[in-house]
């Protein structure tokens, strides 16, 4: 379902038909023609966040129709897909997007929105408003068929889009050259010695160190004086004599005599005479080898064969391919265009009704007692509308031209 465009011509679904613009009085008038917060759609302006969420949708005790009654297909109330909303507790923008579409969680266009049921479409638009109901019924005792209610599962926010109008940054600029290093300043001049702080306090005493590793040994010590030599003892008694001693060893053997010389090496005798070599014994007898056969010769050719009887005739060949198709003939030229019919003429405007006359101010009241205001005077009859005029007979459509005859194939 596209965008839906009230009928220009039949607008009766209103409370007020107008025929032109509406104007102030005088130039002069200090008054607005109309508060932007009452508008359906467009931007407004709203103090708080919770003023923005109270903006209203049309609610229904029966079957959701607010998108029908609003005649654009687009807005339901006061709300209108795409409004902007300046919200001054936070300083920021918001528009009015439902979730899931037109870039809001999501990429679903107006064509998916108007494929919903209005009831559904509503909930998009206002996720926490009351009044929304299916057409769909149940009879409860008592009261009647009463109509399914949609149920709220979002929050206020899901449906507003916070925007920034103050244009994108741009990018980031090339980093300039660095400059030359300045030359290096005088030194300063010392500065006074500070003043010497107070004594902090004695620090906690720290825990106890381990045992020491045991010292090396001392050296020894030098050695005791001698004691005196004891007394002698008494002379022990002689003893008995012994017996004679064993006869002794045999004396060493006499040196050897001198060895007499050499004597001379005998002549040596002749070599005997070698005995006759032992006859080989006889090798047994080879039998004879047989001789080889003689080749044969080659034997004749043999006769060819008859010629067999032909074979039966293979089967038909499957069809061809189909050939390409030949070139599309050149397209038949154009039929002649018709001529436009004429325009109608523009029905003359109407001319717009007299002002009536402003009503007389009321006399201001007297004075009363401490703080009480005057009586106000009545506010002036408005003025009746003039007469619309009437609109301009349409002029007549011109005759369509012949159709060209069609080119040859």
């Amino acid at each position: 379902m596209a965008y839906i465009q009230p009928d220009k011509q039949n607008y009766n679904a209103g409370e007020l038909q107008y025929g032109n613009f509406m104007v102030p009085g005088v130039n002069t008038d200090e008054h607005g023609v109309i508060h932007s917060f009452n508008i359906n759609g467009g931007i407004t302006e709203m103090p708080t966040i919770a003023d923005r969420n109270a903006i209203p949708i049309k609610t229904y005790s029966q079957e959701y129709t607010g998108f029908t009654e609003n005649l654009d297909g687009i807005s339901s109330g006061r709300r209108r897909i795409g409004m902007l909303v300046y919200v001054l507790e936070t300083m920021k923008h918001y528009q009015l997007l439902p979730k899931g579409y037109f870039g809001n969680a999501g990429d679903s266009d107006l064509a998916a929105f108007n494929a919903l049921p209005e009831w559904d479409r509503a909930r998009l638009l206002h996720p926490e408003s009351t009044g929304i109901h299916t057409d769909q019924t149940s009879f409860v005792p008592g009261v009647g068929p009463v109509a399914e209610a949609v149920p709220i599962t979002g929050v206020a926010a899901d449906c507003w889009v916070e925007i920034d109008l103050s244009g994108e940054v741009g990018p980031t600029g090339p980093t300039g050259p660095k400059g030359e290093d300045g030359p290096i300043g005088p030194a300063g001049e010392d500065g006074s010695n500070g003043i010497q702080g107070e004594v902090g306090p004695a620090g906690v005493p720290g825990p106890q160190g381990d045992a020491g590793a045991q010292g090396e040994v001392g050296p020894t010590g030098e050695q005791g004086v001698k004691g005196d030599t004891g007394v002698q003892g008494v002379p022990g008694i002689k003893g008995d004599t012994g017996e004679a001693g064993s006869q002794g060893e045999v004396g060493p053997a006499g040196a050897d005599g001198i060895k007499g010389d050499a004597g001379d090496q005998g002549p040596i005798g002749p070599q005997g005479v070698e005995g006759p070599k032992g006859d080989a014994g006889a090798q047994g007898e080879v039998g004879p080898a047989g001789e080889q056969g003689i080749k044969g010769d080659a034997g004749d050719a043999g006769a060819k064969g008859e010629t067999g009887v032909p074979g039966p005739q293979g089967q038909t060949g499957g069809q061809g391919e189909i050939g390409a198709t030949g070139a599309q003939g050149p397209d038949g030229a154009d039929g002649v265009k018709g001529d436009t019919g004429a325009q109608g003429e523009q029905g003359v405007q109407g001319i717009q009704g007299i002002k009536g006359d402003a009503g007389s101010k009321g006399d201001v009241g007297e004075v009363g007692p401490a703080g009480a205001d005057g009586v106000k005077g009545d506010t002036g009859a408005q003025g009746e509308q003039g007469v619309s005029g009437e609109q301009g007979i349409k002029g007549d459509t011109g005759t369509q031209g012949e159709v060209g005859p069609a080119g040859e194939v």
